[in-house]
């Protein structure tokens, strides 16, 4: 299985404060994978690096044949958020 996605050495962050320090890995094409941690973690600056919101303050990210632009679109997003809205929405069920 190829890589769809590479970070090489990754900090990603906002005016030289890093939220995410020195990432190695790769995600496959075709993975099913979770970016969890607790708040400012740098999940969300993660994935702001993924589709190119913000470039990498050292390090980088390696795409394959995609560009930033294919990994998101205006449809993808709008949906995403109709998706975490309804999910914010709904109460979560209570233990008896």
């Amino acid at each position: 299985m190829t890589a769809a996605l590479r970070f090489n050495n990754l900090t990603l962050g906002y005016d030289r404060h890093p939220a995410v320090h020195h990432l190695d890995g790769a995600v496959n094409t075709g993975a099913l994978m979770a970016v969890v941690g607790p708040n400012g973690a740098g999940k969300s600056t993660l994935f702001k690096g993924i589709v190119g919101v913000i470039k990498p303050l050292a390090g980088r990210i390696e795409r394959g044949e995609l560009a930033a632009r294919d990994i998101t679109t205006p449809a993808c997003l709008a949906a995403s958020t109709a998706r975490l809205a309804t999910a914010s929405r709904t109460p979560s069920p209570r233990s008896a």
